[in-house]
This record gives structure tokens, C-alpha cells and sequence, in this order.
């Protein structure tokens, strides 16, 4: 078994690529608190429509969630040496800060659901519009 969930805020701005057969892609790491006193910055790959969302809906700082599963790559340098990398590769994203113009519009359509002694709809909410 493979998998990985992740909750944490973007390192970075993401910086939409594509690859030469044209699909998206976008590296990032995602800040996991640790502990008390201790951060792991975990990188993570996106593909295709999650790297193209996140470009678009996403900044640095912003809480995500992740799925993906544990990848690891290996090569070798120009002069012989040896290298490898452990990293996330996301199979979904999910982002979990509000936008400021998302929060102000749902506090727009609250409905006042307070009662008179009757249990009556108080004077201020009849006439509101229900959000269902």
C-alpha cells in the first residue's frame, strides 16, 4: 500500500509547465507542522487538470490538502556522481483556504434563523432568501 494525505500551506507560487507531449505539470512543497517547534517541507508533483488548478486557484501560504502516493528518482550527474529523491505524487488536491470574495459572499447569505417567543421567524429574517 501506497498512499499519502497531506495537509499543509504551498511553499511557493506554483509555475505551470507542461510537458513536450503537452500535459501539465508543476513541482511545490507543501509545509507540514511537525511538532512543537518543527516544520518538514514535503515536495510534492502535481499533473495535468490538479497542476493546472492549482496554478489557478492557488498562492503561496495557502492551505491544501494532498493524495498522492510516495515516488522516489534516481540519476546520475554530469560528473558521475550519484543522486536521488524522495517526493509526493498528488492524485488529488483539495484546497481548504477560503478567498476573501468566497467568505464575504457566504456571509452575505446567511439567513437569520432566530425566534420570537412564538416561535415565530423574527421580524429581520422574514422575506430573507433561504441558501437551499
Amino acid at each position: 500500500m501506497n498512499c499519502v494525505n497531506l495537509v499543509g500551506r504551498l511553499c511557493r507560487d506554483t509555475e505551470l509547465r507542461y510537458t513536450a507531449g503537452g500535459t501539465a505539470v508543476t513541482d511545490n512543497a507543501v509545509a507540514i507542522k511537525a511538532g512543537k517547534d518543527k516544520t518538514d517541507f514535503i515536495p510534492v508533483t502535481f499533473w495535468s487538470k490538479s497542476a493546472e488548478l492549482l496554478a489557478e486557484y492557488s498562492k503561496k501560504g495557502d492551505l491544501i490538502g494532498v493524495e498522492g502516493r510516495i515516488t522516489s528518482d534516481a540519476w546520475e550527474t554530469d560528473d558521475g556522481q550519484k543522486r536521488s529523491k524522495v517526493f509526493v505524487t498528488a492524485s488529488r488536491v483539495e484546497f481548504l483556504t477560503k478567498k476573501e470574495a468566497e467568505a464575504k459572499a457566504e456571509a452575505k447569505s446567511e439567513v437569520n434563523t432566530e425566534c420570537d417567543a412564538k416561535g415565530e421567524p423574527a421580524e429581520e429574517a422574514v422575506g430573507e432568501k433561504v441558501p437551499f
